[in-house]
């Protein structure tokens, strides 16, 4: 069981990352600049909302044979808490394109498709068992939100340090 604990490493590394974007955010929001979500941004986090149901549905109706009952449950936390940070990152990709534009768009945009992509891939992990290549999809949406980490992270770097 503890091994099994450990998974919400994840999890825990998430929340205190959601806890510096909502700060972040409201950094943002206390400009006074009025900042709003375009109507492009609010149907990308409408799509976001249903993912926590369509893993856990799919892990109902897909899974068979013997089962962790502790992997259904991680992946449907997992996919809420992804989501939620996802959707603070599109929030903040959409006050910074209202800033004008730089770099900043840049780095939320990527984190942002770096956490869709992991949201992604756990509805991809829960599909697995009854669709084939579902497994190469989601180490291929893993893959794609470790790289969109990495790109918002040098993006950052090199923007603090100039050059």
């Amino acid at each position: 069981m503890f091994f099994y604990g450990l998974r919400y490493l994840y999890t825990a590394a998430d929340l205190a990352l959601l806890v510096g974007l909502v700060r972040t955010l409201g950094g943002l929001r206390s400009t006074g600049l009025g900042f709003r979500l375009r109507r492009r941004d609010v149907t990308g986090l409408l799509l976001l909302v249903p993912l926590p149901l369509v893993v856990y549905l799919l892990q109902a109706i897909v899974q068979s044979g013997p089962v962790d009952p502790n992997i259904f449950l991680f992946r449907v936390i997992g996919t809420s808490v992804g989501a939620v940070v996802t959707g603070v990152c599109v929030a903040l990709a959409s006050a910074a394109l209202q800033m004008g534009g730089g770099a900043w768009p840049w780095i939320w945009g990527v984190a942002a498709a770096a956490g869709i992509a992991r949201a992604l891939a756990f509805v991809a992990a829960a599909a697995a068992p009854a669709v084939p290549h579902a497994a190469v999809l989601e180490q291929s949406l893993l893959w794609t939100f470790a790289c969109g980490w990495l790109l918002a992270a040098l993006l950052h770097r090199r923007l603090v340090l100039g050059g």
